[in-house]
């Protein structure tokens, strides 16, 4: 079997082709991963910390829960 140094030239274009194409696929998921992290925490800050139990009624004295 003969290689032509066209042929390995060629692939040699298509595989670094495909690590660019590559590598800025990573970088957007990366940077939508990190949106949804920031989003994420911002929304959990909003519901943690103590909440008051409810001091008349029947339901809500005994056990305070967040769903």
């Amino acid at each position: 079997m003969q290689i032509s140094p066209t042929s390995t030239a060629s692939a040699a274009a298509d595989i670094k082709a495909a690590d660019v194409n590559q590598a800025a696929q990573i970088s957007v998921m990366k940077k939508a991963m990190q949106s949804a992290e920031s989003t994420a925490q911002t929304l959990l800050q909003g519901v943690t910390g103590d909440q008051p139990l409810a001091t008349e009624g029947k339901l809500g004295t005994k056990l305070n829960t967040i769903a």
